[in-house]
């Protein structure tokens, strides 16, 4: 049991240092607040765990502190704009 924990951790280490030269320490970061938003959605299917309105409002301030939606609702859509420089 041991065996397959050292394995597993050293595992997490490679992917996480290898994940983080790929995307920056930013992105990485925020898989951080993730991991409760994970568990307890994982609580809810498997051991019937009650779903609150809370969740709701994690869920808007993980996708405000990571700004992708924000400049997703900026930005016009790139395939209309490459058709009007085609005409």
């Amino acid at each position: 049991m041991i065996g397959v924990a050292g394995i597993s951790i050293a595992l997490a280490y490679v992917l996480y240092f290898r994940v983080a030269a790929m995307v920056g320490a930013t992105n990485l970061g925020l898989v951080t607040f993730l991991i409760p938003v994970n568990a307890f959605l994982l609580g809810v299917l498997f051991l019937g765990e009650v779903l609150l309105h809370s969740m709701a409002l994690i869920g808007f301030g993980l996708a405000a502190i990571d700004g992708r939606s924000w400049k997703a609702i900026r930005q016009p859509h790139r395939a209309s704009t490459r058709q009007n420089m085609c005409m």
